[in-house]
Order: structure tokens, then C-alpha cells, then sequence
């Protein structure tokens, strides 16, 4: 019995050939608890690097992306002939914006204007040409877009660039009295005063540049282009004058090509209100024909009128004798034939001895400068020819 109870006691020894006891259990504890520390250790390792990587990708999508926009002041550029405009892109990090953003330019809510301009280190710099966006006078929205943010500023042209489109005008023309009378004929001044759109105060108003066509029409006939004006900063255009040498009824108007604005603006040319002039006629021509300048008391002359009505017809002559002073001072002045005749004769007399003036007056029908005692006004012209008169001797 003995030697079967130390048989089990020996099978039970460990393999490491040490007999069981304290310090053996201890390194058993150990050993047990040291596998899962290395196991937790990979395992937050793997977990800190899956974080960081995550936390990358997520920075990439979410942390970088703009915040806000910012426009300043509408501005005109350098050279005067657009319009220029800063801007800023705020980031919702610490990093620049650097890309490109989207330009819009609205007028009455449509857009004249597309574009796309660089944003480098927050910045942009817009600049884009009045012919490129202008349609109108008035308001304009000028909007900045960026990864999906946008902003807007108005501005407008009466109020930030001072100046204006023409739209329309008003023509004053000034009929012609005895003293516009010219070598070349009679002269016509044409006022034109532009109207401008939305205008507060047109008389501090003026185009930015335009220019100005002058025509004239008569009688429904050929077009003639009478004058060019250029006009740009300025509130009084000088009138265009036209001398004219044939009646009729005239037409008068002007065509305003606006130049700072797109070539589809309604305002790129606009005709403005047509002004008719009624029945514009020329003062008949009075000629003496081949006149006699001298004679002796007793003889008779006859004098005849080769006068050109010009336009329509004589209505009336006048033959008239002045006689004159030794200062050359009228001191009679009688009118010896009125009427259709185109001939006048005259017998000198002891009173003509001197030098007389035979004196031709032509009288139109249309009236301009003369008014007659029933309050009509008629056109006339006087030609006259210096007779010297001797005595007579038997």
C-alpha cells in the first residue's frame, strides 16, 4: 500500500522536474498576467494610427472649406473704361484660399456678366470692361461664388461712377432771321439736351461717352449727315449749326451711339425725338439787270428786275428814287412803281443832278423778319444801283 501512494505522488510532480511550492506560483501569476498587456499595447497602437488617419481624411473634406466672402467698393480702373472690384475669401481654418471663384454681374435681374477670376492667398481682384456688362442705367449686383458660398454687392452708375447712359433728349431748333443770313445761305441752329435715366439731378449729369450724329431731311428726300459730336463729361452740348439753301420742310433729328455699354444694350443707339421744321423757305435775290449808272436830266431809263425767287415766287416790286445830300445822307427817298412789274422807267430830272440811287425791292411769301401794317410778315431782298446825274447843257 505504501509503495502505491508514493507512485501517484511522483506522477503528480511538474514537468520542469521542481517540486511545487511558493515562488513557483508566483512566476505562474506572471506569466499569466504579461499576454494580454502586449495584446491591449497592439491593439491601442493600431487604434491611435486608424484615429490619425481618419482625423487626415476628415480634414481634407470638412476642416478645410471657405467661410465667408467679403466685396469691397465698386471702383473704376486705371484707364476709366471699367469697372474693378476686390475680395476676400475666408477660410473656416488656418490655411489660404487659393483657386479660382465665379464672377456674376446682374442687371434687372439677369445676368450681362460671367466670368471666373484667381483667388491667390485669400485675395481677388475682379476687373471687368463697362462694354462687357452695361445695359442700362441703374442698379447692378455684383456677386463672388467659391465652393459653395457666395456673396453680393449693388452698385450703381449714377451713384458710384457718376455717370450716365443717354436714353432719350429733347431738339430745339432756332429759325433763321435777316441777320443769320450767310454767303452760302440761311442758317438753322440745332440745340440737342440728352435725357438721362434715372437721373436725380440732370443737370449735373453727363455721359460717359457718346457721340452724336446730326441729320436733316427735306421733303422726305436723301438723309444728310450734317454733323458728328463727340460728348463725354460734360452737361452742355453746343448747339450744330446748318446753313441751308433751298425751302422746304426740314426734319431734323439726331442718333446717340452710347459707347460704354454691350453692344445688345437697347441704348447702344438711340434715335432721338424727331423735330419738323414747317416750310422753311429762302429770302428772294433782288437783281438790277444790266442798269444804267448814268444820265442827264431829260433822259429816261428803263430799268428791269432779273431777281431770283429762290424758292417760290416774288409777290411784289418796289422801285424806289433816293436822292442824297452832299454827306451822302438820304434826304428823299420815294417809291415810284409798286406792283407785279418787273420794269421800271424813269425820267431824270433837275432834282436828280448828283448822284441818285434807282433801288430794286423783291418781296417773298413766306415770312421771316419784316412785318407788314396788317401784322403779316413777308421775306424780302433790295438790290440798288448809284446813278450819276449831270445837267443836261443845249
Amino acid at each position: 500500500m505504501v509503495d502505491t501512494v508514493e507512485a501517484e505522488l511522483v506522477n503528480d510532480e511538474p514537468s520542469n522536474g521542481r517540486r511545487p511550492g511558493r515562488q513557483d506560483d508566483k512566476n505562474d501569476e506572471e506569466e499569466y498576467i504579461i499576454e494580454p498587456f502586449y495584446t491591449n499595447k497592439l491593439f491601442l497602437t493600431v487604434t491611435v494610427v486608424i484615429v490619425i488617419i481618419l482625423s487626415i481624411v476628415a480634414y481634407g473634406y470638412v476642416g478645410s472649406h471657405v467661410k465667408e466672402i467679403l466685396i469691397n467698393e465698386v471702383q473704376t480702373n486705371g484707364d476709366d473704361d471699367g469697372i474693378n472690384v476686390k475680395f476676400w475669401v475666408i477660410m473656416s481654418q488656418w490655411d489660404r484660399a487659393n483657386g479660382n471663384a465665379d464672377i456674376f454681374i446682374y442687371y434687372d435681374n439677369q445676368v450681362t456678366y460671367s466670368g471666373t477670376v484667381p483667388v491667390s492667398n485669400d485675395q481677388g481682384l475682379a476687373e471687368v470692361k463697362y462694354q462687357e456688362f452695361i445695359m442700362g442705367n441703374g442698379e447692378y449686383v455684383f456677386r463672388v461664388e467659391m465652393d459653395g458660398v457666395s456673396k453680393e454687392r449693388t452698385f450703381n452708375l449714377a451713384n458710384d461712377l457718376q455717370w450716365f447712359l443717354i436714353e432719350d433728349g429733347t431738339i430745339t431748333v432756332t429759325e433763321p432771321t435777316s441777320d443769320d443770313k450767310l454767303e452760302e445761305g440761311y442758317s438753322l441752329k440745332i440745340f440737342f439736351q440728352p435725357t438721362y435715366g434715372n437721373a436725380e439731378n440732370e443737370r449735373s449729369s453727363y455721359p460717359k461717352l457718346a457721340t452724336v450724329d446730326y441729320y436733316i431731311q427735306r421733303d422726305g428726300g436723301e438723309e444728310q449727315l450734317i454733323s458728328t459730336v463727340q460728348i463725354g463729361n460734360q452737361v452742355t452740348i453746343e448747339p450744330v449749326e446748318y446753313a441751308y439753301t433751298t425751302s422746304g420742310n426740314y426734319t431734323v433729328w439726331v442718333t446717340v451711339e452710347n459707347f460704354f455699354c454691350r453692344s445688345d444694350s437697347p441704348y447702344i443707339n438711340v434715335k432721338i425725338t424727331e423735330k419738323v421744321i414747317g416750310d422753311i423757305n429762302i429770302n428772294p435775290v433782288a437783281t438790277i439787270a444790266s442798269p444804267s449808272t448814268s444820265a442827264q436830266t431829260g433822259d429816261t431809263r428803263t430799268y428791269s428786275s432779273d431777281s431770283d425767287p429762290t424758292d417760290g415766287q416774288i409777290t411784289k416790286y418796289w422801285w424806289t428814287v433816293q436822292r442824297m445830300d452832299e454827306n451822302g445822307d438820304v434826304i428823299t427817298d420815294d417809291i415810284i412803281a409798286e406792283g407785279f412789274e418787273k420794269k421800271f422807267s424813269y425820267t431824270f430830272t433837275d432834282d436828280d443832278v448828283g448822284d441818285i440811287y434807282i433801288s430794286l425791292v423783291v418781296w417773298g411769301d413766306y415770312p421771316i423778319d419784316y412785318e407788314s401794317p396788317d401784322g403779316s410778315k413777308i421775306e424780302y431782298d433790295m438790290d440798288s444801283v448809284q446813278v450819276r446825274v449831270t445837267a443836261k447843257l443845249f
